[in-house]
């Protein structure tokens, strides 16, 4: 009788720890699920939150693009890249250079006002500042869409700009120099996760100095900054 009942308590002793593990599993799986659930929703809403630039300032967007902010210029971004629409718009006021990151199911917008640019991958600058009576559009590399609500202003291509008049509405397309349209970005100097040895030769070249790095294990380490 002793070895039965002790092999009965041994057995029901087994059989209430398996379950106790396996409620703590169960338990952990959930609240796992649950807090990967709401980091989820988190970065959802994180990404939703639109988040505003004032002044002059190089911003490196989510998805990879940039955008090079003059002064006087503000810029408010709404993206939402893990939803299926994948969300990629900004709002400007004043004057930006995009390089924008190509995705061909995503097209980036940018809201002027209650006019459009829709592109897919290209580097373009916008003029828009709020005193003036017209938005300049102009292309560097790739193509943009310049609309408002159902009217097409025109496809723009490399060293073409459409000028509109936003009292009037009306609008012209040209032909353009735009690394003269651009010239406003000269003035700033962005160095990009280049290696240190590539960027002292544009900081060189860009102030007159001479650089010098004593340490040569420093020569490819890589570095982002911004001299505005």
């Amino acid at each position: 009788r002793f070895v039965r009942r002790y092999a009965f308590i041994s057995t029901a002793a087994a059989v209430l720890l398996i379950a106790v593990i396996s409620a703590w599993y169960l338990s952990s799986r959930k609240n796992h699920d649950v807090e990967k659930t709401l980091l989820s929703r988190n970065e959802v809403v994180r990404q939703n939150v639109p988040e505003h630039y004032s002044g002059k300032q190089y911003i490196r967007l989510p998805d990879g693009s940039t955008v090079l902010l003059n002064e006087k210029s503000e810029l408010s971004i709404n993206y939402n890249v893990s939803s299926e629409q994948g969300l990629r718009e900004v709002y400007l006021t004043g004057e930006g250079y995009f390089d924008i990151h190509h995705d061909a199911t995503r097209p980036f917008l940018v809201h002027i006002g209650d006019r459009t640019v829709r592109v897919l991958g290209t580097e373009f600058n916008i003029r828009a500042y709020s005193g003036d009576n017209e938005v300049q559009v102009a292309v560097t590399r790739g193509k943009v869409e310049v609309n408002r609500d159902d009217i097409i202003y025109g496809v723009i291509t490399p060293d073409e700009q459409i000028v509109i008049n936003t009292v009037t509405d009306e609008y012209a397309r040209g032909k353009i120099d735009s690394e003269s349209v651009t010239s406003w970005k000269n003035n700033y100097l962005v160095i990009d996760n280049l290696d240190i040895e590539d960027a002292i030769q544009l900081i060189a070249g860009k102030y007159n100095v001479s650089i010098e790095i004593a340490d040569r294990s420093l020569r490819k380490q890589r570095i982002t900054a911004t001299f505005l």
